[in-house]
C-alpha cells in the first residue's frame, strides 16, 4: 500500500449560500461522510484518520483561505481536494465555489474562486495534486487547467474530476436525507465495487470510463476530466473485484500449462502447436500461460492436437479447464449494461457520421452552384468592362475634341474680352464733358463782323453798299458740351446687385459685412454640432459607479451596474441584413430585449450571466466576460435637429457671400456649398451609425440636407449666373 502518513485528504461541503431561490442540500453532508469512510478504509484507500480533514459549511472567506494554504501547504506527497456544493460562474466566465456566506451579487470577493484554488496549487510541494469537484458548471475547472494562457501548464501531477460542463443532477429534496449528491455517490459505489479483470490498485485513469458509464447509465451528466504529467496513474484505492477474479484466472493459467506441459514430453512445441491451429506464436502463448482467455473452438482444437501427439486428456480433465475457461472469461468480462452503453453509443455515432455525411454533400452542391455562378457572374462583369472600356476609349476622343473645341472658344472670347475693353474706353470718353477752348483771332473777327451793321459792311470791291433790310446781331447762345449727358435712371438694390456681379466691383464696408457674419454664422454651426457631440459620448469616458458613492446616491458621474441571466436570443433577417437580438431577465424576472452585435449574439447562450451599465437610468452596455455590445436604441443619439441645425447655419453661410456680388465671394459659395452638404452628410453618418439598419434617421437626415441645401444655395446662385 502507498505511504499516505505524509499525505493529506481535504473535504469541502457547502449545503446552502445566500441566495433564496436554491435550497439547502442535505445530501452534501452524506457525500462527505461517505468520501471519508473510503478514504480511511484500510481495504481501500488506506488514508490515516487524522490525514483526513473535513470542513462542513465554511464561511468568511477571509479565514477560510488561510486555513486551506496552510493545509496545502505543509503537504508534501499526495493533496486530495474534494468540493461539493454549489457552483456559480461570474460575468467574466470564472467558476466560484459558493461557502455558506457567499453572497451572488458580489461572488468574486466572498466565494472561494478557482482562480485562487490554482494559486493555493501552484504553491503547494505535493508531488500529486488531486481535484475533485461535484458541483454546477465545475466542468470549466478542467478548462481551466488546461489552458496555457492561465499559467496552469506549471502545476506538475495535477488531476481534475468535474462532475458536469453545466448544472450537476441534484437528487429529490425528499430523498437528499438518505443518500449523497448523484454523482459522488456513484463514485463511492464504484470504488466500493471495484473493477474485475483490473489490476490490484485502480488508479484515477482506470476509475473514470467505468464511472462514465455508471453515469451515462443512470441518465446523468457526462463528467469530465484533465491531467498533467502522470498524476492519472496514481494509486487512488484497491480493487475489491481483483481478488476473486485473479485466483480463477491463476487457476486456469496453470491447467492449460500443465496440460501443455504433458505434451511437451511428446515432443509438442509451441510453434509446432501454433501451426496446427493456424494462429500467431504470440496468441498461442498467452493462451498457453492463461494471459489471454482461449475462444472454445481453440480449446477444442487444442485437445485434438494433444490427442495427435499420444498425450490427450480425458473428459474429467477437459471438462475442468473447459470449466474454468468460462469462470474466467466472467471474471474479467464487461458489464452488459456497458456494452449496452456502448451500443447505444455507437448507433449515434452512425447517426451522426451519416447527417455529416449529408451534411458535406449538400455544402459540395452547393459549392459546386455557387462556383458556377461565380464563373456566369464573372463572365457577365468582363463582358461589362470591355463595354467600359469601349464607351471609356469613345468617350476620350470625344474629350480630346472638346478640349480642341473649348481652345478656340478661349481664344474667341479673349479677342471677345479684348474689344469689349476697347469699347468701354471709348464709351467712356464720350460721355465724360468736352473741355472749354479759348477762341483764337480769326474766330474774334468773325464773330465781330457778323455782329456789325449792314450799312457798314462793303462789298467784296470794296464799295459799301447799303442793306436792303436791317440785320439783328443774334444773340449769344450758353456753351454746350459737344455731347449731353443722358439722365441716369434710378436703380433698385437688385439692378445694382446685377451691376456689381457684372462688373466685380464691390465696396468694402459690404465685404467685410458679409464676411463678418459669414463667420459668426460658421462659428455658431461648429459650436452647435461639437456640444451635441460631447453630450452624446459624455458616457463613454465614465467609469464604473463605486460602492461609497452607490451608498449616497450620488450616480451623476460615473456608469451603475446589474447582473442577470440571458434567457433567449433571435436572428431578424431580410434581404440585406440581419438584426440580432439578446433577451434579458434579472432577479426580480423582469425581461428586456435589445439588438446586439453578431459576435455578442454567439458568445451568449441561453443560460449566461450577464452585466448591465447604466448611465443615469438608462442601459447603454451589455458585457460579457470580454464581450461588450452597445445599446444604439438606448444611448442619447443626435437628433434630426441637432443634425440639421448646423447644416441651416453652414447653408446661411453662403446668402450674404452671393448677395454681395463680388465674383470672388459667388466662386467660394460655389465650392463652399458642396463642401458643406458633403460635410454633413458624413457626420450624419458618423454619427447615426448606418451599418444598424433599425436608425432611419440617417436617410431622414440625408434627404433634408439635400433639400435645404437647394432651396438656400441654388436660387442665389442661379440668379447671379443669369445675370
Amino acid at each position: 500500500m502507498p505511504d499516505r502518513t505524509t499525505s493529506r485528504a481535504i473535504l469541502i461541503g457547502t449545503s446552502t449560500y445566500q441566495d433564496p431561490r436554491l435550497p439547502s442540500l442535505p445530501a452534501v453532508a452524506n457525500s462527505l461522510a461517505g468520501m471519508r469512510d473510503i478514504l480511511i478504509d484500510p481495504g481501500l484507500c488506506g488514508w490515516p484518520e487524522e490525514r483526513v480533514t473535513v470542513l462542513q459549511d465554511p464561511e468568511d472567506i477571509r479565514t477560510f483561505v488561510p486555513r486551506l494554504r496552510e493545509l496545502v501547504e505543509t503537504t508534501p506527497d499526495v493533496l486530495f481536494l474534494y468540493f461539493a456544493g454549489h457552483g456559480i460562474i461570474l460575468p467574466d466566465g470564472q467558476l466560484c465555489l459558493t461557502l455558506t456566506d457567499t453572497n451572488p451579487s458580489e461572488a468574486d470577493s466572498t466565494a472561494l474562486t478557482f482562480h485562487k484554488v490554482r494559486q493555493l496549487l501552484l504553491g503547494s510541494p505535493a508531488r500529486v495534486k488531486a481535484v475533485v469537484l461535484d458541483s454546477c458548471n465545475s466542468g470549466r475547472a478542467v478548462n481551466t487547467m488546461a489552458d496555457p494562457s492561465a499559467g496552469t501548464t506549471d502545476i506538475e501531477g495535477a488531476y481534475t474530476l468535474a462532475a458536469s460542463d453545466g448544472a450537476a443532477h441534484v437528487v429529490p429534496l425528499a430523498e437528499q436525507a438518505g443518500t449523497a449528491t448523484s454523482f459522488t455517490r456513484e463514485l463511492i459505489e464504484l470504488v466500493r465495487t471495484g473493477v474485475p479483470g483490473a489490476p490490484e490498485w485502480l488508479t484515477f485513469g482506470a476509475l473514470y470510463p467505468h464511472l462514465q458509464f455508471r453515469l451515462l447509465s443512470s441518465g446523468l451528466p457526462r463528467p469530465r476530466q484533465g491531467s498533467t504529467d502522470t498524476a492519472d496513474r496514481f494509486p487512488f484505492t484497491r480493487n475489491v473485484a481483483q481478488y476473486v477474479g485473479s485466483q480463477v484466472i491463476e487457476q486456469y493459467g496453470l491447467a492449460m500449462t500443465a496440460a501443455f506441459a504433458s505434451g511437451q514430453k511428446r515432443g509438442l512445441t509451441e510453434t509446432r502447436l501454433a501451426q496446427a491451429l493456424f494462429l500467431s506464436g504470440e496468441a498461442v502463448a498467452g493462451y498457453l500461460s492463461g494471459r489471454r482467455i482461449a475462444p472454445v473452438e481453440v480449446l477444442h482444437d487444442f485437445f485434438d492436437c494433444l490427442d495427435e501427439h499420444g498425450c490427450g486428456l480425458d473428459h474429467a480433465a477437459q471438462q475442468r479447464i473447459m470449466d474454468l475457461r468460462d469462470a474466467a472469461d466472467t471474471a474479467v468480462a464487461h458489464d452488459p449494461r456497458e456494452i449496452a452503453a456502448l451500443q447505444r453509443v455507437n448507433r449515434e455515432q452512425e447517426a451522426e457520421i451519416r447527417a455529416l455525411r449529408s451534411a458535406w454533400e449538400r455544402e459540395r452542391t452547393e459549392h459546386a452552384r455557387a462556383t458556377v455562378e461565380a464563373e456566369q457572374e464573372l463572365a457577365r462583369l468582363k463582358g461589362t468592362v470591355d463595354e467600359q472600356g469601349r464607351q471609356l476609349s469613345h468617350a476620350a476622343g470625344y474629350t480630346r475634341a472638346l478640349e480642341a473645341e473649348l481652345t478656340e472658344i478661349r481664344r474667341e472670347a479673349d479677342e471677345v474680352s479684348r474689344e469689349l475693353r476697347v469699347l468701354r474706353s471709348q464709351l467712356t470718353r464720350l460721355t465724360d464733358p468736352p473741355v472749354a477752348s479759348v477762341p483764337d483771332e480769326a474766330a474774334q473777327s468773325l464773330t465781330a463782323r457778323l455782329q456789325a451793321p449792314a450799312a457798314t459792311r462793303s462789298t467784296t470791291s470794296g464799295t459799301a453798299v447799303a442793306a436792303p433790310f436791317p440785320v439783328a446781331a443774334p444773340a449769344p447762345r450758353p456753351a454746350q458740351p459737344r455731347y449731353a449727358a443722358r439722365p441716369q435712371p434710378k436703380r433698385t438694390w437688385k439692378a445694382r446687385l446685377r451691376i456689381a456681379a457684372r462688373t466685380g466691383n464691390t465696396s468694402a464696408a459690404v465685404r467685410s459685412t458679409a464676411m463678418l457674419l459669414s463667420l459668426l454664422l460658421l462659428s455658431a454651426a461648429v459650436a452647435t454640432f461639437a456640444a451635441a457631440y460631447i453630450q452624446h459620448f459624455a458616457y463613454t469616458r465614465l467609469a464604473s459607479c463605486t460602492k461609497d458613492q452607490i451608498s449616497r446616491a450620488d450616480t451623476t458621474n460615473c456608469l451603475t451596474q446589474q447582473a442577470g441571466t440571458a434567457t433567449d436570443r433571435a436572428v431578424e433577417s431580410d434581404q440585406d441584413t440581419s438584426t440580432y437580438t439578446v433577451t434579458f431577465t434579472t432577479a426580480g424576472g423582469k425581461q428586456e430585449t435589445w439588438n446586439v452585435g453578431q459576435a455578442f449574439h454567439d458568445g451568449t447562450p441561453a443560460g449566461t450571466h450577464l452585466t448591465l451599465n447604466s448611465y443615469h437610468g438608462t442601459i447603454v452596455t451589455i458585457t460579457h466576460g470580454t464581450l461588450a455590445a452597445d445599446l444604439d436604441d438606448n444611448t442619447a443619439f443626435l437628433s434630426s435637429e441637432q443634425m440639421v441645425a448646423p447644416f441651416l447655419l453652414m447653408g446661411a453661410v453662403t446668402i450674404p457671400l452671393v448677395l454681395t456680388g463680388d465674383r470672388f465671394f459667388i466662386s467660394v459659395t460655389i465650392f463652399l456649398a458642396p463642401f458643406t452638404a458633403v460635410w454633413s452628410l458624413i457626420a450624419s453618418f458618423f454619427i447615426f451609425s448606418p451599418w444598424h439598419p433599425a436608425h432611419w434617421t440617417t436617410t431622414t437626415t440625408a434627404v433634408a440636407h439635400a433639400l435645404i441645401w437647394a432651396l438656400i444655395c441654388v436660387p442665389p446662385i442661379a440668379m447671379a449666373a443669369a445675370d
